[in-house]
């Protein structure tokens, strides 16, 4: 089981969650690592927050 840390008052909470357990803010989503960007060119995923394709260099949509 993954940990995530509430950015709010920063209790470690328990993947499965969506609300911390101790303040109750909205935990970020365990699933945010996983966004890509897929380049149009050579169809490789890439990290969302790029603009350019770390295998090509294409420019990113």
């Amino acid at each position: 089981m993954v940990k995530i840390k509430c950015p709010k008052c920063g209790e470690i909470n328990p993947d499965i969650l969506t609300n911390c357990r101790k303040c109750g803010a909205t935990l970020p989503s365990r699933f945010g690592a996983f966004q890509v960007k897929i380049c149009p060119k050579c169809s490789r995923t890439n990290p969302a927050g790029r603009t350019t394709c770390v295998y090509c260099g294409s420019q990113l949509i």
